[in-house]
């Protein structure tokens, strides 16, 4: 790798594994207040979260440039086997719009939080409009392509290529693994919950990369569990409108002593 290639990337790295999840974080916790006030900002949130995405893209395209290499060493190429790659895909568009009614009409039926808490501490961020909602489905195609080309395509390959440039041979489990830890983290602003959430479905999204030999399968499954919130958002929003009525009720309802 050309060493400004390699620096190029090492910047990249850098800023989304260290500096940008701790900057997200003081963000999002400004953010949360600001748009109880403003509700405009959370389109323009989506907005600008898609073009930071796109952004990273530009840049991995760069360095790939600077490096005479393809998009296909990022796992952007056609699947080496149709039928596992389709089986899981139908697998997938099938499995989790069933999980995802199941577990909607679940929350209306009981209207308790349950799994919901997770999703709740960052219910600033939900859609609550049309226009909200399909922001919402266009950040989850960004995420669902950006992030995977770079936690599961370009930061295993960048790993690689900088143990070769210092003479050292890297196996792919730390390197994935490494990876995954890293697409976790960069989920801080929804709490330490919420990377133990997040790093697990990369290693999920991990696997299927090595399954199938490219990333189609884990963007689909990414921007399907992004885009679920669609859904899942206006269930959420009532119930937490309904427990904060019942917690006023009863603290109304409680006797000063």
């Amino acid at each position: 790798m050309p060493v400004f290639a390699l620096t190029l990337s090492s910047l990249l790295v850098l800023y989304v594994a260290l500096l940008r999840p701790v900057l997200r974080r003081k963000r999002y916790q400004k953010f949360a207040q600001e748009v109880v006030v403003n509700p405009a900002l959370r389109s323009q949130y989506y907005l600008r979260t898609s073009f930071v995405l796109w952004s990273w893209v530009a840049v991995i395209g760069i360095v790939l440039f600077l490096c005479s290499v393809t998009p296909s060493v990022l796992g952007v190429r056609a699947p080496g086997n149709w039928t596992y790659t389709l089986l899981i895909l139908i697998e997938i568009l099938v499995l989790l719009p069933l999980v995802v009614v199941i577990m909607v009409r679940r929350l209306v039926k009981t209207r308790r939080p349950g799994q919901a808490k997770a999703l709740l501490k960052i219910k600033e961020l939900l859609p609550s409009t049309a226009h909200e909602r399909r922001l919402w489905l266009l950040l989850s195609i960004s995420a669902g392509i950006c992030e995977e080309l770079l936690f599961r395509g370009f930061l295993p390959w960048y790993f690689l290529a900088l143990g070769a440039f210092f003479g050292r041979q890297i196996s792919l489990l730390p390197v994935f693994a490494l990876s995954t830890f890293l697409f976790g983290f960069a989920h801080l602003y929804q709490g330490w919950k919420g990377v133990l959430g997040t790093g697990l479905l990369g290693a999920v999204f991990a696997f299927l990369y090595v399954f199938t030999g490219n990333l189609i399968v884990p963007i689909v499954f990414h921007i399907l569990i992004d885009a679920r919130l669609v859904f899942f958002a206006p269930a959420l929003l009532s119930l937490d409108r309904q427990m904060k009525a019942e917690d006023g009720a009863s603290r109304v309802g409680t006797p000063l002593l």
